[in-house]
């Protein structure tokens, strides 16, 4: 793939391209009698990062013991990063998908 953007040009006319089994993105250019090589993949990966994490949320959410579906449907779809439980049912702090975390705050009021 060679960049044409407008966005980072930097890159404009590199040359990308990767190893799939080591995760690894490079970029080269023929600058004259000289072959630019650059790696890309912490950079990246931390535009991948940031993307995702605009993307998602982390909420602490009760939910009785009585919503089994709601239970069963967050330990599914989203990451649980604390569980707590009390005598009515289970305190969760949950990260996921914003549209998914939406859909589960509607269920419980």
């Amino acid at each position: 793939y060679v960049y044409r953007g407008k966005n980072k040009p930097d890159l404009y006319g590199r040359y990308f391209f990767g190893d799939y089994c080591t995760g690894k993105v490079w970029s080269l250019k023929n600058n004259s009698s000289n072959l630019d090589i650059i790696e890309h993949t912490d950079e990246l990966l931390k535009s991948i990062q940031s993307i995702m994490d605009e993307s998602f949320q982390t909420v602490e959410v009760d939910i009785p013991f009585t919503d089994g579906k709601t239970i069963s449907e967050i330990q599914d779809d989203m990451d649980v990063l604390h569980r707590e439980y009390y005598n009515e049912g289970v305190r969760m702090t949950i990260k996921g998908p914003s549209r998914k975390i939406q859909k589960i705050l509607g269920q419980l009021t």
